[in-house]
């Protein structure tokens, strides 16, 4: 119809628009994908689709797909290719607050569990702790892990206490009460260490509620998944017989309508 009846001006907008349109859904379609082999871990599959992809993205999605094969590259035990890309994506001006923060924090966990270079480590914790980050507790956390291993308890508690003004991670909270409890007990202050032990126990408390809760709501879904889906079949099972019936009915009064007229024609 636009062929034969648009102006070319009009032919032209329009195509321009089809053209946005595709490429939009190529975007989604490589997005899903991306998300899809980051979940299986595919690095070789991920990479081919990243060279394809990154023409259609915009900046600050292609520069975070560096960050996020590099999670993959980490959760696959491939530390040093992860720390490689972890540093190729902060290069990148275009790369997401968020995964600057994250990469950072990811590189300082690399450098000293893996690694056990504590310097590095503390290097790109202070990075992540600069300005605003959204994983300081975390970052607090993992910096008092690293004191309290060096046997610096002070520095470790100091930390400690700043990862729980920091957030409300359930899980980094649950675990700094028991380091804190744990550091409370190593100074002899056991009246405290038993104070955090319990909010440590009463937070697992909450955590264990919150799956209990989470399953709970998850067998419900497939429950009413399961009632919603045999509705249907028992509604397409009633269609088909109506279909069916109606079609009968129909055939059966055609039979007697011909019949009528070859007994109207005999005469």
């Amino acid at each position: 119809k636009i062929n034969r009846f648009g102006s070319e001006e009009l032919k032209t907008e329009l195509a321009d628009y089809v053209k946005t349109i595709k490429l939009r859904n190529i975007e989604n379609a490589y997005q899903m994908t991306i998300s899809a082999m980051e979940k299986a871990e595919a690095v070789e599959e991920f990479e081919n689709c990243q060279k394809n992809a990154c023409a259609l993205l915009d900046y600050t999605t292609a520069a975070n797909m560096d960050f996020r094969k590099a999670k993959v590259y980490s959760n696959r035990g491939e530390y040093k290719r992860a720390k490689e890309l972890y540093k190729q994506a902060l290069n990148n001006d275009y790369l997401s607050d968020f995964c600057v923060e994250e990469s950072y924090y990811q590189l300082a966990a690399i450098f000293y569990y893996n690694d056990n270079q504590v310097d590095s480590a503390l290097h790109y914790l202070n990075c992540n702790l600069r300005g605003n980050s959204t994983t300081k507790e975390a970052s607090y956390s993992l910096k008092a892990d690293i004191y309290k291993d060096s046997e610096m308890i002070d520095s470790a508690m100091s930390y400690y206490l700043k990862a729980l003004d920091s957030g409300e991670e359930l899980y980094t909270t649950c675990s700094v009460y028991e380091d804190l409890s744990e550091i409370y007990a190593l100074k002899g202050n056991y009246t405290e260490s038993s104070k955090y032990m319990s909010l440590h126990n009463e937070v697992l408390d909450s955590i264990y509620s919150l799956r209990n809760s989470s399953d709970v709501s998850d067998v419900m879904y497939e429950h009413a998944k399961t009632l919603l889906q045999n509705d249907m079949n028992h509604l397409r099972t009633l269609v088909i017989v109506i279909a069916v019936t109606t079609a009968l009915i129909i055939l059966f009064i055609l039979i007697i309508v011909i019949q009528k007229r070859a007994k109207e024609t005999l005469k």
